[in-house]
């Protein structure tokens, strides 16, 4: 499958899928996948490449057309039409009496335009009609032609092979074939003239040829076997080249695979051993979560416990927490997080503890009052700068300590009456 395109896999594995028996197996290669078709296979062993046909077989579209299934020639060819004129009558001329007999074919060796006398050299099969120069060749010719049109394709270069006998009707003649590329304005096609030059022939005034006859019947079809033999070893010759250069080329792409196989597996090593890392800095953070959560609970029920009244207020002097026994003092709530204390409304009257907070974040000064609230309860307000411990400023925190028993007992908070 690795030799073959996307789109020709998206046709053969439906193939597979609908030739297989229920619950059938697929097994690839090494460095091969279903790839897109995952809804028609199921993986059972992704190293080895095994797979379990999914479902039923349902019904099958219809068979992929490869190219080499294709008709070489089309019915219907047209020849390219004969021009007129005094100039091609000329040239008819020509070639019909002094030009070697020779015929244009192109790259699928298709005869597209002969000229001469070209049927002591090709004559028409019986059967479906074909214009394929190797099919309509005579006893003796195919071979050699064979192997001179497709050592010129793949060179580029003019062919030529001399003292090929050829059988014609009745006797033998030996020729050299020259095989010649032709530039065409149309750079897409490749054409090439074929030329059939005779040399044990001679014309004579009415233009008749003295054909060298054949001794016997046997000996004119050993030697065309034997041209034909000597053809097809070079044409399988070439093949063979051919096709070890193409592997070689696949073996070097499937070491390329190979590689790139390697590298992805060391990065999937790495990534695994980055997952790891994270996995275990992630437990860490976890568990600094966790500590923290536990001092936090340690703190608000110390705070709780104290049933002193504390307000935290950042550098905008906008609320972060509180105590529960603050709100006995200002009217809080809970959403009232992130809101500035000038918002919030006291049962002090005589209080600005939006002024005072103002005061000791400007000073860094520590301040201290007694307060008395609107249901005759006293309180000694502390306002204090907040420190981090990298003794940065960030707001300041204000308590209020119930001292209402004290000032009934006469009992200032110097501890004199």
């Amino acid at each position: 499958l690795i030799y073959m395109d996307q789109a020709l896999q998206k046709k053969i594995l439906p193939m597979f899928h609908y030739s297989l028996n229920d619950g059938g197996i697929l097994f690839l290669g090494a460095s091969e996948s279903v790839g897109d078709m995952a809804g028609l296979f199921s993986p059972i062993d992704v190293k080895w490449k095994i797979y379990l046909k999914k479902g039923a077989s349902s019904r099958f579209g219809g068979y992929a057309i490869f190219p080499d299934a294709l008709p070489a020639s089309p019915p219907g060819r047209t020849i390219a039409p004969l021009h007129t004129g005094i100039q091609s009558l000329g040239e008819k001329v020509i070639a019909r009496n002094f030009a070697p007999p020779s015929a244009l074919v192109n790259e699928k060796f298709d005869v597209l335009y002969c000229y001469g006398a070209i049927d002591r050299f090709l004559s028409m099969p019986s059967g479906e009609p074909s214009f394929n120069i190797l099919r309509t060749a005579r006893e003796g010719l195919r071979g050699k032609l064979l192997e001179s049109l497709t050592k010129s394709l793949k060179n580029g270069g003019a062919v030529q092979c001399e003292n090929v006998r050829v059988v014609t009707n009745g006797g033998i003649i030996t020729i050299d074939l020259i095989v010649q590329p032709v530039t065409d304005r149309d750079e897409s096609r490749r054409l090439t003239l074929v030329v059939f030059k005779e040399k044990t022939s001679t014309i004579g005034p009415t233009g008749n040829i003295t054909r060298v006859k054949a001794s016997t019947s046997k000996e004119r079809e050993i030697a065309a076997l034997e041209q034909e033999l000597s053809a097809t070893k070079d044409h399988l010759q070439n093949a063979v080249e051919e096709l070890q250069t193409a592997n070689e080329e696949f073996q070097s792409t499937n070491e390329e695979l190979q590689s790139t196989n390697e590298e992805l597996e060391t990065s999937k090593e790495e990534l695994q051993s980055t997952n790891e890392e994270l996995v275990t800095v992630n437990s860490e953070l976890q568990h600094k979560i966790d500590q923290l959560t536990e001092t936090s609970n340690d703190v608000n029920n110390l705070l709780a416990s104290t049933e002193i009244a504390s307000i935290f207020l950042d550098s905008h002097l906008r609320i972060k927490r509180f105590t529960p026994a603050m709100v006995k003092i200002f009217r809080l709530q809970q959403s009232d997080v992130g809101r500035s204390v000038r918002d919030i409304t006291s049962n002090i009257p005589s209080l600005d503890i939006y002024t005072a907070a103002q005061e000791v974040l400007a000073t860094l000064a520590r301040k201290e009052l007694e307060v008395k609230s609107e249901d005759e309860r006293w309180f000694a307000l502390r306002i204090i700068p907040y420190r981090t411990m990298e003794n940065a400023i960030e707001g300041v925190v204000i308590t209020f300590s119930d001292i209402t028993d004290l000032k009934n007992a006469g009992i200032h908070r110097n501890g004199i009456p």
